[in-house]
């Protein structure tokens, strides 16, 4: 019986995925830290290794607090404060 061989995953068929595993991080109430890390393990399972970002806004512009994958647009309000990984497929 001959090997079955498949073409490598392209980057913009994962980003279609990406959006699903979002939807679903959304729909279980995950918070934006949550789904950033779901997201990074997902990514990385399917060779995309990113850092999950964490940023504030500054306390006059009334506190808050976001994460992201690192390549996301963003908020300019927010500033760096932390970086998360990247992590392997199997962590």
């Amino acid at each position: 019986m001959a090997e079955v061989c498949l073409p490598p995953v392209r980057q913009a068929a994962l980003t279609g995925h990406d959006g699903i595993v979002s939807a679903v991080c959304h729909l279980a109430g995950a918070t934006c830290l949550e789904s950033a890390l779901v997201r990074q393990q997902w990514a990385a399972a399917h060779g995309d290794r990113r850092k999950v970002i964490v940023g504030v806004t500054s306390p006059s512009d009334g506190f808050e607090a976001h994460a992201w994958l690192d390549g996301e647009p963003t908020d300019p309000r927010f500033v760096v404060i932390d970086e998360i990984g990247p992590v392997s497929a199997e962590s």
